[in-house]
């Protein structure tokens, strides 16, 4: 549950908040409007029952905290929607059909405060707000960061799929002949459809190759 309608990839703008009651030790998640609702979430539409949440959180001092992440209830046991909980379907996701995309919006929806995600922040049984991160900017990098691997991991997906779309390609071209026993590749028509995409194909997997050991290593990747 970290796509708004209103907000993409800008998670730091997110509007969804989350306000701390401390006398209750409840946390209340409100859609403040229709930008702010839940966007394209994957299982949402029909099956799914919990949603990790991002929103902006504001302690019980009513401090900003910036960004984090609460587990929420929207189906019981029996697929019913929970109370102040209202989903939309988004229908067809082209090549996903298999993902039920939902839009979702939260009227105050209740959640304990032990359903916040505290790794890096928490809210202990009297109210006050502790991090080991000091500030919401470095809380965010910290957090975000694990969606790094995935962002990559979508980009050496396509790459791959430019090599392998290409092994067959030349391949096939060194061996299909036309008019005689010249082969197709000998063509320049046809050098000139293959041999930018394979230069493009080695320089984007260069790119690939360096991210890599970036993200393995980022001390020596500077």
């Amino acid at each position: 549950g970290m796509t708004e309608l209103g907000h993409g990839s800008n998670v730091m703008a997110i509007e969804t908040t989350t306000r701390y009651d401390h006398s209750s030790n409840m946390f209340d998640i409100f859609t403040p409007s229709n930008l702010a609702s839940k966007f394209w979430i994957g299982g949402a539409a029909q099956h799914g029952k919990i949603c990790a949440v991002f929103a902006q959180l504001y302690d019980a001092e009513n401090k900003w905290q910036g960004p984090h992440v609460f587990l929420v209830r929207i189906r019981d046991d029996d697929g019913n929607l929970m109370p102040n909980v209202r989903i939309g379907d988004l229908s067809s996701k082209m090549g996903l059909e298999g993902v039920d995309n939902g839009q979702i919006w939260f009227d105050h929806v209740k959640v304990p405060r032990e359903d916040m995600l505290n790794r890096y922040s928490n809210i202990d049984e009297n109210g006050k707000f502790s991090s080991s991160i000091p500030t919401v900017q470095q809380r965010f990098g910290t957090m975000i960061g694990g969606l790094t691997t995935g962002r990559f991991l979508i980009a050496a997906a396509a790459v791959d799929a430019c090599k392998i779309a290409l092994i067959i390609s030349v391949r096939y071209s060194l061996k299909r002949t036309q008019f005689g026993n010249k082969v197709i590749m000998e063509y320049i028509t046809h050098q000139r459809r293959l041999i930018p995409a394979l230069a493009m194909t080695y320089s984007l997997d260069f790119a690939m190759q360096f991210l890599s050991n970036m993200m393995a290593d980022p001390k020596a990747a500077k």
